[in-house]
Parts: structure tokens; sequence; C-alpha cells
């Protein structure tokens, strides 16, 4: 859903559907990065979903600075019965983006979201529509929760979480 504010907050459109008006999923808890798709300014909106069972993550791109929405696309899915959500994008100066999330897929308990790890996918940038997302890389084991993440660099991204307490760890962009 979008609303969308002409005067600093003060008043709001009324709510129209992006993308899923007639789609059974629970999309929720997004974060968005800018990008580009050869040369293309575009948006890259990950969040978490329920297309294959409990929690997985998904992403969507925008090349209308978010009017629209478009080329849905698996970024993680857990194994059966698993969840994976919270997740958070940055992108690098090259156009290439870090993904963080958290995850029960590790757990042999399934107790969403005690037994969560932190986790990473790198991806180059899109071309023609198209991220090809890397295998996931552990950044702290369970039970930690709720990550952030910001590029500090040209690969190098700051990943925040919670871990009895707040915490954060540098990963560097890895290839595949």
């Amino acid at each position: 859903m979008l609303t969308v504010s002409h005067d600093q907050g003060s008043t709001w459109s009324r709510p129209t559907c992006l993308h899923g008006d007639n789609d059974p999923r629970r999309d929720g808890m997004n974060g968005i990065a800018r990008t580009f798709d050869n040369g293309r300014e575009a948006l890259v909106m990950v969040f978490e979903t329920t297309t294959y069972g409990p929690f997985n993550v998904e992403a969507l791109i925008s090349y209308d600075d978010g009017a629209s929405w478009h080329n849905r696309h698996q970024v993680f899915r857990p194994r059966q019965g698993h969840n994976a959500g919270s997740p958070q994008v940055a992108s690098f100066a090259d156009g290439s983006l870090v993904c963080v999330f958290m995850t029960d897929d590790d757990s042999d308990q399934v107790a969403w979201v005690k037994h969560a790890s932190i986790k990473v996918c790198f991806a180059g940038p899109p071309q023609n529509g198209q991220l090809r997302w890397g295998p996931p890389i552990m950044v702290s084991p369970a039970s930690s929760f709720w990550p952030g993440v910001m590029a500090l660099d040209h690969h190098t991204a700051l990943v925040t979480y919670d871990r009895g307490g707040p915490l954060a760890k540098s990963v560097t962009w890895q290839t595949w």
C-alpha cells in the first residue's frame, strides 16, 4: 500500500495498492534501496511474505520511483516449515546489493523468532529487471534478531542486530 504526502506529512493521500491487490500472501516488513539497471535508476524493495509456508524473503523492482513495482522474485527461501523475515537492503556504489534477514532455517526447532540467526545474501546490479541473489552467509548465530544494514564503502556493509543487546558487524560483498 502507498500513501503520499505533498505537504511534509501534514496530510496524506488515501492508500492505494501497488502490488498484489488480489494476492492472498502476507507481504510486510519491507526495506528499499536505490540502485540502477544498465544505467536506468531503479529501486529494489525486499520484504517478508508467505509464498512458501510461514515466511520467506522476496523482492520487487521499481523504475518509476516507487509508483509501480515489477519482477517479483525470491531472495531466500528457508527449508519447509521454517522462516525467513525482517529483511532490509542496502546498495553499493556499483549498484550491487546486500539483503540482511533473520531465519530459523538452521535450527531443528521452529519457534519463530526464538531460534533465528542473521544472514545476508548479495546480488550484482539488476540486469534487465532480473536480480541473481547468492547463497546466504551467516552473520550471527541464533538467537539474533531484527537486523538492519547500510553500505559503508564500495563493497562493505554494516549489519546491525540484537543478540542480548545491540551489536554490529561488517560484511564484505562476495561473489559466488
